[in-house]
């Protein structure tokens, strides 16, 4: 867009308003943010919800969740969501800010997905209608002079942005007129936000690329002309809240001299208060992830994919966990794997990973590795099997999850409580998107109009686009290794599907038809043609086997993971489980009339390793290789609870001999130490104990577990 057309008279004049949110100064660069003259279309597209039909094992989960703590109960019983200002509530406790609208932005996806699949009867409580009637209370409640959405003003764009992410979700499941309705409802919103960061009231802050990312879906849903009032203010938000933002892609890019270096380990002493700490929040980290594809997107820079992998690649070498997380117990905190993860960070960087490939495609494929790992282990290993209670910190190796466990960082007694809303109300309501929006992501289209399907994740779902036709996925996965996929072409054009080979699939084959079985390329897309008016099926076997990683833990340290496809498997650790109060803090009952104790669903309980109990193994590979380590597979489908801890359906078992070294800090409650560094020498007397069996499970199977050993060398301690 020629500069000369702007409202905004210029890119500087934004830079000159120095109002610097939190007056940190490492907000508003020194550089100048032009407002963009460029704003491309996605690699991919997500398929409208309403196109989304979920089954097996991945409806269940969703069912799980809907008649679970994140759904029905927090808009019916938790005063933080359902007291809030954002949908009509009388806000008694001051609730006025984030919490109602990150529900929405998980719920409204849920109940939607719900919907599509006709799985409304197996719902407790009629979450679509609570969910329409949130919606409508934020479009209800929106300042029709000035377009102000919520009760928030200027000071604090966050809420706002999450509201119109589940404003946009909505409209994909609504009638045409509700669309009008959100369409005006966000446009007049957005030029309110301008309004408020020219006078120097609101600014983009450490989070601005997740408040530029749903304004570009704006646009992709409610297509603008390009000369418009709208889409030019559009752009210049866009402008002015990466001006008034931090400078992420510098502060990933080693290269240059940036005044916050990066941290190569835990942050010593994290605080809330600094500035500088602040670029190491584990939130504020995964949500800064989008930057790359906001820049590709909007400001068409080239080198986009290449710096989102340089960050990555960062944050892998000193902050990564077996599980797909990056330890951050609130503040960066290193790779030692006691420390915990914030479950916001798990749907967070799921999210951010996942929308930057739509965003850029092409070479970050790879960043769908990446979200399953979070989601088939990470996500499930840090709640319920029943979705009734979540931690706030999840850890690789837990010996007990209660109060009083400090895993190293500023959270508080109650972080790893399995509870309603265990230290901070904020990943209660942040749980909801995380099964949502991967199952919304699990099927992409390709080009405009679309062109092919996109098959990102092998997940049961059905799917259907416009001259396209349908895509049926029947599969376990991540449980079971195959997938059997029906295609049926419209009448009129040959339809294409590409199907995601994940990295590690290097022995994976497909059949088509019942024909040759062809080998596949891991981290590729392997692509299907079927002709028009036709039906076509293919079988896609990922044959995943056993791997052994021998680099977690920190430098030098060499832990072993066990992994199997995208699955991690763990130890787990017996524990007995304590009710520690009953509503949980911060809810209320659920149940009516409440028994004495009250019997609600919605507790806190602590999980407490038994004293008697040997968890510090080592164990036992022949040169730090899998070939002692032996798959059972004890379902050839996933549970009715899908991780449920007392039926996984594989199990893998493992040699195995304590380690005298290992310790852990046994007052309770305990706190293992981090791995002694591999391979461990058993040549003294009494260093190792005998070889025994041990067997390993699923993470998300698990509540408490060792995740990351050390090992023996069998070959050398034979020599």
């Amino acid at each position: 867009l020629p500069s000369e057309r702007l409202h905004l008279q210029s890119a500087d004049e934004i830079a000159d308003v120095r109002w610097c949110p939190y007056n940190n100064p490492y907000s508003c660069p020194s550089i100048r943010v032009a407002t963009p003259c460029h704003f491309g279309s996605p690699a991919l597209r997500r398929i409208p919800l309403n196109k989304v039909s979920p089954h097996g094992w991945l409806a269940r989960q969703l069912v799980l969740q809907a008649n679970g703590m994140s759904g029905w109960y927090q808009i019916l019983y938790y005063p933080l969501v359902n007291e809030s200002k954002w949908i009509g509530g009388p806000d008694l406790k001051g609730t006025a800010g984030q919490w109602a609208t990150y529900w929405l932005q998980g719920n409204v996806p849920l109940a939607t997905l719900l919907r599509a699949a006709g799985l409304e009867r197996q719902l407790t409580h009629d979450l679509p209608a609570l969910v329409e009637g949130a919606i409508e209370a934020v479009l209800v409640g929106q300042n029709e002079s000035t377009g102000q959405l919520g009760p928030y003003s200027c000071t604090w764009p966050f809420p706002t942005m999450s509201a119109i992410r589940a404003l946009l979700l909505a409209a994909e499941g609504g009638t045409a007129t509700s669309r009008v309705r959100i369409d005006d409802a966000i446009g007049k919103a957005l030029e309110y936000l301008y309004k408020c960061v020219l006078e120097g009231s609101s600014a983009g802050g450490m989070r601005w690329p997740s408040f530029i990312e749903p304004l570009v879906e704006y646009l992709d849903t409610f297509p603008q002309p390009v000369h418009s009032k709208l889409f030019e203010s559009a752009m210049q938000l866009a402008a002015a809240f990466r001006q008034t933002g931090v400078d992420w892609p510098t502060y990933y890019n080693q290269s240059l001299n940036f005044s916050v270096p990066f941290p190569r380990g835990a942050v010593p002493h994290p605080s809330h208060s600094s500035h500088t700490d602040a670029f190491y929040h584990g939130v504020n980290m995964n949500e800064g992830l989008k930057f790359a594809a906001v820049v590709g997107r909007v400001w068409g820079d080239a080198n986009a994919s290449a710096a989102l992998q340089e960050a990555l690649a960062l944050l892998d070498e000193y902050h990564a966990h077996p599980q797909g997380t990056y330890g951050a117990d609130e503040f960066l905190a290193g790779r030692e794997p006691q420390r915990g993860t914030e479950l916001c960070d798990v749907v967070e960087g799921m999210y951010s990973l996942s929308w930057s490939y739509r965003q850029l495609g092409g070479e970050l494929l790879s960043l769908l590795d990446r979200v399953e790992r979070l989601a088939f282990n990470a996500l499930p290993g840090t709640t319920t099997a029943d979705l009734w209670q979540h931690q706030y910190d999840q850890q690789s190796n837990a010996l007990d999850a209660g109060r009083y466990v400090y895993c190293g960082g500023t959270n508080g007694a109650m972080a790893t409580v399995y509870g309603l809303q265990p230290n901070f109300p904020c990943c209660a309501v942040n749980l909801p998107q995380g099964w949502p929006k991967i199952a919304m992501g699990a099927v992409l289209t390709e080009g405009v109009p679309a062109k092919a399907f996109v098959v990102a994740h092998l997940l049961p779902v059905n799917v259907s686009a416009p001259r396209l036709g349908s895509l049926g996925i029947h599969t376990e996965y991540p449980f079971g290794d195959d997938a059997r996929l029906t295609a049926i072409a419209t009448a009129a054009t040959p339809l294409l599907v590409r199907v995601r080979v994940p990295g590690w699939a290097v022995g994976a084959t497909a059949q088509v038809d019942g024909k040759r079985v062809v080998a596949l390329t891991n981290g590729t897309l392997w692509e299907w043609h079927v002709a028009a008016g036709t039906m076509s099926h293919a079988l896609i076997q990922l044959n995943p086997v056993i791997r052994v990683e021998t680099n977690w833990g920190t430098a030098g340290s060499r832990a072993a993971a066990v992994v199997r496809g995208p699955l991690v498997f763990a130890m787990p650790v017996e524990h007995e489980v304590l009710l520690m109060q009953s509503p949980a803090e911060g809810g209320k009952c659920e149940r009516q009339p409440a028994t004495t104790p009250p019997a609600c669903r919605s507790s806190d309980y602590s999980y407490y390793m038994l004293d008697n109990f040997t968890w510090n193994y080592a164990l036992v590979l022949p040169a730090g290789g899998a070939s002692r380590l032996k798959l059972s597979r004890r379902s050839l489908q996933a549970a009715a609870v899908p991780f449920d801890p007392k039926q996984p359906p594989l199990a893998i078992t493992a040699a195995a001999r304590t380690a005298a070294a290992w310790t852990a800090r046994h007052v309770k409650p305990d706190l293992a130490n981090p791995p002694p560094t591999s391979p461990i020498s058993c040549s003294k007397s009494g260093a190792c104990g005998d070889e025994v069996l041990i067997t390993l499970v699923p993470f998300g199977s698990t509540q408490t577990r060792i995740a990351a050993f050390p090992w023996v060398d069998e070959a050398s301690e034979l020599l």
